[in-house]
């Protein structure tokens, strides 16, 4: 069982360093602001030369830190130990500035294995071209890239990653995007990973629950659920997203401070699926909220089995056996059992 309470995520000193060691002036703020307030207005926003190491700065690096987090959490279930003998490919769709390829590299080169190369997926090359040389310590020697969607021999196990996309491109269940993914996951050996990471808002994580529930009988749901049953925030019109502390060097922070955004946590929506069978039990429960009990109760939403719920312990009936409820935060995983929930 994952510890209830994880580290927090952080990058190693070397990656950090790369990407904060140039001071960003003014105007590549501006440029970042410019940028951020065209996607808000639904604007295609073209990109520009003083907008990469900005951008880098606060997307990439986060979208790093989150894809280190689940890669994390995947090893802690056993879904990675299928690469342990295999030669890797990971197929960055959206690629940008490469954020989520430098956060996978750095977490299987920490294990001791390596990706062996990174297809860049994205309809400009040149953020992409400009990561390749600001990061080239710490990407695989072979990083190509492709504008539309690549049709791949299988030479190798394949990890495709989609960080940040989804919300742009969205469209409808019966898209051309959807298909596409459809069309890679019927091609999927059983070693291959999907990993979808977008952003924590509302409707961008329900259309992704409603993309899982499309994709149940086709695949199997890895993380986050423990089930693969309908998605019963959907039903009560909840979303479900990951959150959890990190780490980041004062140069992060100004630039946090400088845009006018409030970043003390990480939030992101999650979907990871594949041909593995899942890891979890019948009576695994994911916790999906914070606790929001008051005085002297512990109160927090439970999802199994189909199921969402709002379990509610009395801080003087905690024990040994349900300390896991206790101290479990959101995104923590126990034994329903433990509760003694009539619910469960």
């Amino acid at each position: 069982m994952p510890k209830a309470k994880p580290p927090k995520v952080s990058l190693s000193g070397e990656l950090e360093k790369a990407f904060f060691s140039k001071k960003i002036e003014q105007n590549q703020v501006l440029a970042l602001k410019r940028l951020c307030e065209g996607y808000h207005r639904q604007k295609q926003s073209l990109w520009r030369e003083s907008v990469y190491r900005p951008y880098s700065c606060y997307f990439g690096f986060l979208t790093a830190l989150k894809t280190k987090r689940v890669f994390q959490e995947l090893k802690v279930w056993g879904y990675l130990e299928r690469f342990q003998q295999s030669k890797i490919s990971l197929l960055d769709y959206g690629a940008g500035s490469l954020g989520g390829s430098l956060g996978a590299y750095e977490f299987f080169k920490g294990e001791g294995l390596s990706i062996d190369r990174v297809i860049a997926v994205d309809r400009d090359p040149r953020p992409v071209d400009w990561a390749k040389t600001e990061f080239a310590a710490f990407l695989p020697s072979e990083v190509s890239f492709a504008k539309r969607w690549p049709r791949l021999k299988k030479s190798s196990a394949q990890i495709h990653l989609m960080a940040n996309v989804w919300n742009e491109i969205w469209q409808n269940p019966k898209s051309q995007f959807t298909k596409n993914w459809l069309a890679q996951l019927r091609l999927a050996s059983r070693d291959d990973l999907f990993i979808i990471i977008e952003p924590a808002d509302k409707l961008t994580n329900q259309r992704l629950l409603r993309f899982r529930d499309q994709l149940r009988n086709l695949t199997q749901i890895l993380l986050p659920c423990t089930h693969a049953l309908a998605c019963p925030a959907l039903a009560q019109d909840e979303w479900c997203h990951e959150e959890v502390e990190y780490s980041a060097p004062a140069r992060y922070w100004e630039l946090v401070r400088k845009l006018g955004f409030r970043k003390s946590r990480l939030s992101f929506s999650l979907l990871v699926f594949g041909q593995q069978a899942s890891a979890f039990s019948e009576t695994q429960a994911r916790v999906v909220s914070q606790d929001v009990g008051g005085k002297g109760r512990c109160e927090k939403f439970l999802c199994m089995k189909g199921r969402r719920w709002k379990e509610s312990l009395l801080v003087r009936d905690q024990n040994e056996k349900n300390q896991g409820f206790f101290s479990a935060p959101r995104g923590g995983v126990i034994d329903s059992r433990s509760t003694l929930s009539r619910e469960a």
